[in-house]
């Protein structure tokens, strides 16, 4: 069965992310960085590392960024690979 996920670069990744991110509300200045590529695929098929660096300045954004990143990550891993 071929993987169905959309091969990015690691800056095209990040790019998704942030724009998904920057959706939340008090979330518009949050940069991410910090994309491991895995020595081999998981076991769900993504060949990314869901821990990653995620800067924020708005104290405001640190309540919604833990309500929404675990899903938003799960999401992406789902849906990309990197290239």
């Amino acid at each position: 069965m071929k993987d169905k996920r959309t091969l990015v670069s690691p800056r095209g990744l990040e790019a998704r992310l942030m724009a998904e991110l920057r959706k939340l509300k008090d979330c518009q200045a949050v940069s991410v960085g910090g994309i491991t590529r895995l020595a081999k695929p998981d076991k769900s098929g993504s060949n990314w590392s869901d821990t990653f660096i995620v800067l924020w300045n708005n104290p405001a954004s640190a309540a919604e960024l833990k309500a929404n990143l675990p899903r938003i990550t799960r999401e992406a891993r789902a849906r990309f690979n990197l290239a």
